[in-house]
């Protein structure tokens, strides 16, 4: 009977110590748990609970978990409470938010399950819950981090990809649409060297391969790639290594840089034009002054002699190659720009109708020439005889392109050029233009001749064929009247020429009426003004010949000087524009300020625009066109003498 009391203490004290062991893990331990009736009131909370919703024990004996279920997670609780009830599960676990007593919705890790009798009969909620708000404030954080970041790779321009083990595995919508993809899906697991030109697939290669043994590599490289369609681009491409869900990968960034080389390459062709322009310019300013001592003194030779004398049919053969040779300048100045355009209103239609009955009696029967033109085209201001040496150049070309036949097309019609065309086209100026097109179906052009077919002396005929002067003409009067123009061809799919000519643009230039009456009597004094001693001696010579008194200098200072002195028996000053030490034009503001009344003819290569301009603009008489025809200098000097 002893043994026996004794063994009941000891099985008391051991219930006893496991109540104690249970009593401290539900009043201290960390997790939330809650004996809950079926009726959803709380029964019993531990503290750990009542500290995560900041209710006392009491506060919550008087609510039920229902009320402070968040309601957008209510109904999926209530669902898996009823199915303890009907025995369907043993338990669950669900990520849910419970409604703190501040108002504030807490994110928990809440496992429920029955407590039931010994019949199985359902009696409570058992709810184990866990304070997961830090847990979920991070995961809500990182995925709107995730989100933003995806966000502007996919808004990026910037093609985007990553490949892992040389294949695509994700990239954005921008790098789809550059290689003319419709949806990012089709490029993932795509091999990533399939994207680049067959030409540069070993670079690719070698660079891959040059990665995995870890040397060093730049991280920009410049490449030929490949769209689905199968035209070829330039990229440029900067890659890094990258961990991408655990796995070593590639990140790439690619742009397409083949808009921005086309317009670098049109920068420097424009820039190499315009010195190759100045270059000519220069050469053939020069040029005229060797002329005007040519042909100056061969029409003084040839004025003494008779048409019976030996060496007179040599002479004209001389003044002839030099006039061929002025009009071989007059063309360098056209690609220069620096020759006078004698600008009119002008129907397009009207000079293409003429050209076409003029072609036809020089252009073979086996090429047709086939007009399209457009009833509706603006009347343009241009040079209506510097178009026609347009037209007749470029159509000259395309028939010498198609020597065994075929078709020369002539069109015209009207074209706004917009912000974006001038963008990728920078000798392009916004506004509405005349579009003038030649194309034929000949030989066509190869790329590397494509470059150079504008540049003076260059020419794809064979020697003898061609000056090389006939596109550069063309290319200098465009750019004269504020256009431009483009060629395209491709070797074997013919040439087409597209000339832009902007509407109702209107360039006035100065010009000086030269009178055709010629003087009987000359007499004055003439302060000839030239750097080249040459031209000099002939203008003394000429002008002493017609009864001028000529005084000389071969600069702007000796000039001044000079005139300074001499001011009131000169009556008449012929000064070269381009000359050492004082140019023209500052000459010419000297002497003006000596006497503002003084007479000065400005003589240069050059046509009266820009600097001419201006010293016409600033108080010189008239202009003369170098190399000098001394007989219609003679009419502008008695025309001069005959006003003073």
């Amino acid at each position: 009977m002893t043994t026996h009391c004794m063994d009941c203490d000891h099985l008391d004290e051991r219930l006893r110590e496991r109540q104690e062991i249970l009593r401290k893990v539900f009043t201290q331990g960390p997790l939330g748990l809650a004996i809950v009736g079926l009726d959803y009131r709380w029964i019993t909370v531990n503290p750990a609970l009542c500290e995560m919703l900041g209710y006392t024990e009491h506060e919550l004996n008087n609510l039920t978990c229902v009320e402070l279920t968040h309601p957008e997670d209510l109904q999926v609780n209530l669902q898996y409470s009823e199915q303890l009830v009907k025995g369907e599960i043993s338990s669950y676990s669900v990520e849910k938010r419970f409604m703190r007593k501040c108002g504030e919705p807490l994110w928990v890790h809440n496992i429920g399950s029955i407590i039931s009798d010994d019949n199985g009969k359902p009696l409570y909620f058992l709810y184990m819950v866990e304070d997961i708000e830090t847990q979920k404030r991070s995961q809500l954080a990182l995925r709107e981090s995730e989100q933003r970041l995806r966000l502007i790779i996919d808004s990026s321009p910037v093609g985007i990809g990553i490949i892992q083990n040389g294949r695509f595995v994700d990239v954005n919508p921008a790098f789809a649409a550059m290689f003319r993809f419709d949806s990012r899906g089709e490029l993932v697991g795509l091999p990533a060297e399939m994207l680049f030109a067959p030409s540069n697939q070993d670079l690719v290669r070698l660079r891959w391969a040059e990665r995995r043994t870890g040397r060093p590599i730049s991280s920009h490289y410049e490449a030929a790639c490949m769209t689905r369609t199968g035209r070829i681009f330039e990229v440029g491409v900067w890659d890094t290594e990258i961990d991408y869900l655990g796995k070593r990968s590639l990140v790439v960034f690619v742009v397409d840089v083949s808009e921005s080389k086309r317009l670098r390459s049109q920068l420097l062709q424009a820039q190499k034009m315009e010195a190759v322009g100045a270059l000519a310019g220069g050469i053939a300013h020069d040029f005229n002054n060797l002329l005007t001592v040519v042909l100056g003194y061969s029409e003084l030779i040839i004025s003494q002699k008779h048409e019976k004398d030996p060496d007179y049919e040599d002479l004209t053969k001389i003044i002839y190659s030099a006039r061929t040779a002025a009009e071989l300048v007059r063309r360098i100045l056209a690609f220069s720009r620096k020759t006078e355009a004698k600008l009119g209103p002008v129907d397009l239609n009207e000079q293409v109708e003429l050209l076409q009955k003029i072609l036809s009696r020089i252009i073979s029967k086996n090429i047709k020439i086939r007009l399209n033109l457009d009833p509706y085209l603006p009347t343009i201001h241009v040079d209506a005889s510097q178009i026609d040496q347009v037209l007749m150049n470029l159509s000259l070309n395309a028939r010498d392109a198609m020597a065994e036949g075929g078709t020369l097309t002539i069109q015209t019609g009207t074209i706004f050029l917009d912000e974006s065309y001038c963008q990728s086209h920078i000798e392009a100026k916004e506004g509405l233009h005349v579009l003038l097109t030649v194309r034929d179906t000949g030989a066509g052009i190869d790329e590397n001749s494509l470059e150079h077919i504008f540049e003076p002396f260059f020419s794809t005929k064979k020697p003898g064929e061609g000056t090389g002067l006939g596109l550069a003409m063309v290319y200098g009067i465009v750019k004269r009247h504020g256009g431009h123009i483009v060629c395209d061809s491709k070797p074997g799919y013919g040439t087409l020429f597209s000339i832009y000519l902007p509407v109702n643009k209107v360039i006035s230039d100065v010009k000086v009426e030269e009178s055709q009456k010629s003087s009987t009597v000359a007499s004055g004094t003439i302060l000839w003004v030239d750097d080249e001693e040459l031209v000099r001696l002939l203008g003394r010579r000429v002008l002493e010949k017609e009864g001028y008194t000529v005084i000389t200098a071969e600069n702007g200072l000796e000039a001044i000087d000079i005139f300074r002195e001499r001011k009131d028996e000169i009556s008449v000053v012929v000064l070269d524009l381009i000359m050492p030490v004082m140019d023209g034009k500052k000459c010419l503001n000297e002497i003006l300020q000596i006497d503002s009344t003084a007479k000065v003819l400005i003589g240069t290569g050059f046509s009266p625009d820009e600097v001419t301009k201006e010293t016409l603009e600033a108080g010189a008489t008239g202009f003369v066109q170098k190399p000098y025809d001394f007989r219609k200098l003679l009419h502008v000097l008695q025309d001069v003498l005959g006003h003073k």
